[in-house]
């Protein structure tokens, strides 16, 4: 390069001197193709060459990741609704996965559930008021909505019977571990003949008729029957004793009615009973009864049956179960 005393005369040997040099040094960056890019030679200065790369894939396709596995490599874009994750099982070390924690939800209060091993499902929401229960046979979550079971409280009914002309009326199976008592109500509309009623208790399909053992009350229908003043007639095998009373046929009957409460028939417990009795008359008298006491022994009952001592009853009987 010229300095700063050099004569005019000598600048046109000092650039040529000095353009020679650049070219000599520069002459590695001319030349190289599209796509090529510039690499060291070795660690002299100035010593480059144009290459094409080996270690770079071009992008493509939208949504293209550059990643790298031992060389730069180009990653596809996922499919719709689908998001990348970490997996170093995977040549690159990522992968699209289907993305069940945005799209899986459909509604308002949806939720997320695990079906297996990082997997997951929506579970809809249920309708008002019900509630999230689990249930091992609900595929593929294992949970459900359902409406809650609501504690039965004051009377429930579980069965009326109704019949007509009958000598006998055994119910259905009524006490069951559902209620601890029973209230029953029975109402007579129609006898054929003078009778009293009995209530024997029943488990399967059999009535307890063991002398002492069950429950065989009277309920006379021509007043308070004298012998069942002591019990005689309470819990024998049969009435021996029956009051006269009205019939069917007589125009003063009007109706009869009982009412009785047993506590805890199902249970293995001795089964406690309260009952009253009325027979409504046209006259001026009523009849009534009011009995008290429990079974001898435990036995668990699931049902009983009505007997009048003759002829035969038409009218309806009700269970309900009590709620504590």
């Amino acid at each position: 390069m010229p300095t700063s005393s050099s004569l005019v005369t000598n600048l046109p040997a000092d650039f040529n001197t000095f353009g020679q040099g650049v070219d000599t040094s520069l002459q590695y960056l001319l030349g190289g193709t599209t796509g090529q890019v510039l690499s060291k030679t070795s660690g002299t200065n100035m010593a480059f060459t144009w290459v094409t790369p080996t270690d770079q894939t071009p992008l493509t396709t939208k949504g293209d990741l550059f990643a790298f596995s031992t060389v730069d490599a180009r990653l596809p874009a996922g499919a719709n609704e689908t998001r990348l994750v970490a997996d170093s099982a995977q040549t690159l070390g990522l992968k699209y996965v289907a993305d069940t924690t945005n799209y899986a939800i459909a509604a308002k209060a949806d939720l997320l559930v695990g079906t297996a091993a990082d997997t997951l499902a929506a579970l809809t929401v249920g309708t008002n008021g019900q509630v999230l229960t689990a249930d091992s046979t609900v595929s593929p979550t294992g949970l459900k909505w359902a409406t809650p079971a609501v504690s039965a409280s004051g009377l429930t009914l579980v069965s009326t019977t109704s019949f007509t002309t009958a000598s006998s009326v055994s119910t259905g199976s009524v006490f069951s571990a559902t209620y601890t008592n029973y209230k029953i109500f029975i109402n007579i509309s129609a006898c054929t003949a003078v009778a009293d009623l009995a209530i024997r208790l029943r488990i399967s399909g059999t009535d307890n008729s063991t002398a002492g053992n069950y429950l065989y009350q009277n309920f006379t229908t021509g007043g308070i029957n004298n012998s069942d003043a002591h019990g005689s007639s309470w819990s024998g095998a049969s009435a021996t004793s029956f009051a006269a009373g009205s019939t069917v046929s007589n125009a003063g009957f009007q109706n009869r009615w009982v009412t009785m409460e047993l506590l805890s028939p199902f249970e293995t417990f001795k089964t406690g009973y309260s009952a009253e009795a009325m027979e409504g008359n046209a006259g001026p008298y009523d009849y009534a009864k009011k009995i008290i006491g429990r079974m001898d022994v435990t036995t668990s009952y699931d049902a009983f049956t009505i007997i009048p001592s003759s002829g035969t009853i038409t009218g309806k009987v009700s269970v309900y179960g009590y709620a504590i």
